[in-house]
């Protein structure tokens, strides 16, 4: 009985050790939940457009703000636990732009009201990487009529 216990119990303390130092959650295997979760603040790095006339079209944030015509040079999203939400706006002269607005999580899509994207977007946290996939109107033919456009706003955490 007693060899029987020990087995038990040495089976119980190994398993406790491979979740602490694999850290991993070892409830579901997808991490801690600080990790994934969308509460922190977002720097905008790099925009993917999707079908554009040349097909998918890689850009760094920095080229897609210039691309705006705005005079931006960063984007900054900070999402607060309490459900508040804000968009800073960085320009070429240094000066700022804040946009508050508000945030909720519907399944894989977050909802944003003010912060220059009101709308429900799927969203994905992976670690470090938030992506926003948005439908932008662009009109890249020159003709008047802005076509849907589906991009990747992608950005690192701060």
């Amino acid at each position: 009985m007693r060899t029987y216990i020990r087995m038990i119990l040495l089976l119980l303390v190994s398993a406790t050790m491979l979740c602490l130092f694999t850290h991993s959650s070892c409830d579901n295997g997808t991490g801690s939940e600080e990790n994934e979760s969308i509460v922190g603040t977002w720097r905008l790095v790099d925009v993917i457009m999707k079908d554009t006339p040349v097909g998918e079209l890689s850009l760094t944030a920095e080229n897609f703000l210039e691309l705006s015509g705005t005079g931006a040079t960063s984007s900054t999203l900070q999402f607060n636990e309490d459900g508040s939400a804000s968009l800073t706006t960085t320009y070429a002269d240094s000066s700022e732009e804040v946009v508050p607005g508000s945030w909720t999580i519907d399944g894989d899509k977050v909802i944003l009201v003010g912060v220059g994207i009101d709308d429900t977007v799927p969203y994905d946290v992976d670690g470090n990487t938030l992506t926003l996939t948005i439908t932008l109107p662009i009109d890249f033919d020159s003709d008047g009529t802005a076509e849907d456009t589906k991009i990747d706003m992608i950005y690192n955490r701060v």
